[in-house]
């Protein structure tokens, strides 16, 4: 065979298999563009980020977020309106009830804080507090917001401290009336007088006074402990009946201790 011959039958060949590639191809790409564009580009749209199906997932969230932060600040502005301005008026008098000046008290005001936004976040925050008391013997807070005033000391060399509540209101105490923190001098101790004394007293509701030094008692108005008693003056065994006493300590104080 000649070698044109050849070469022209091999040319055909060619052509003939590049027009049946070329109907191929055209025919892969008709029902995509005719047939099923429109549910092509429907897919595409319907199914890209950022598409008008997930406008209203996406407001729905923001509006969610707002009305939950709406909450937690509604509950946070609940929890810290128990902070309310503290206002202390006290003052340190000695044994004789004569103010004490220079006297330091140490305390705490307890606000309530929110750490996150829900009401397990509430969280104590303690402001410590330091006082020395002015000439007239009085010392005062109002720097602060909170729940509470707690005085931890009352301090001045010489003295010590007359036992006190530990924990106050907001506001306690005025100009007029302040808050009284009673300390007595180290070195006017008695000695503790110890014994077991029995007295006979009327009780008709009559004042006695009972003198610990000497172990007496009398009505003359004498003594360290003023006592009385008062019931009926006719009572039946077995029945019952309304009974009152009192005792109270003369020019001084009486403490209870706690077993």
């Amino acid at each position: 065979m000649r070698p044109k011959f050849l070469a022209a039958i091999i040319i055909v060949i060619l052509a003939i298999l590049a027009i049946l590639f070329w109907q191929q191809r055209a025919r892969n790409r008709t029902p995509i563009s005719e047939s099923n564009g429109s549910a092509s580009v429907t897919s595409e749209t319907s199914g890209s980020r950022g598409s008008t199906n997930e406008i209203p997932a996406t407001i729905s969230y923001v509006t969610n977020k707002l009305n939950d932060r709406e909450k937690a600040n509604e509950i946070r502005q609940a929890i810290e309106s128990r902070n309310q301005p503290i206002n202390v008026y006290a003052k340190v008098v000695d044994q004789d009830d004569q103010p004490l000046s220079g006297a330091k008290v140490k305390g705490t005001v307890r606000q309530t804080k929110v750490i996150v936004p829900a009401p397990w976040g509430a969280a104590d925050h303690l402001i410590p507090v330091e006082k020395d008391t002015d000439s007239a013997g009085r010392f005062e807070v109002h720097d602060a917001n909170g729940v509470s005033f707690a005085v931890e000391s009352v301090q001045k060399d010489g003295y010590e401290a007359e036992p006190f509540t530990k924990t106050y209101a907001a506001s306690v105490g005025s100009l007029e009336r302040p808050l009284i923190f009673k300390m007595w001098k180290t070195n006017i101790h008695e000695k503790l007088i110890t014994g077991d004394k029995k007295f006979e007293i009327v009780p008709d509701g009559r004042a006695y006074f009972i003198n610990l030094s000497d172990g007496t008692i009398s009505e003359s108005n004498k003594g360290d402990l003023k006592v009385w008693i008062k019931r009926p003056e006719k009572i039946a065994y077995g029945e019952k009946y309304d009974c009152s006493c009192g005792m109270a300590a003369v020019n001084g104080g009486l403490l209870a201790e706690e077993n």
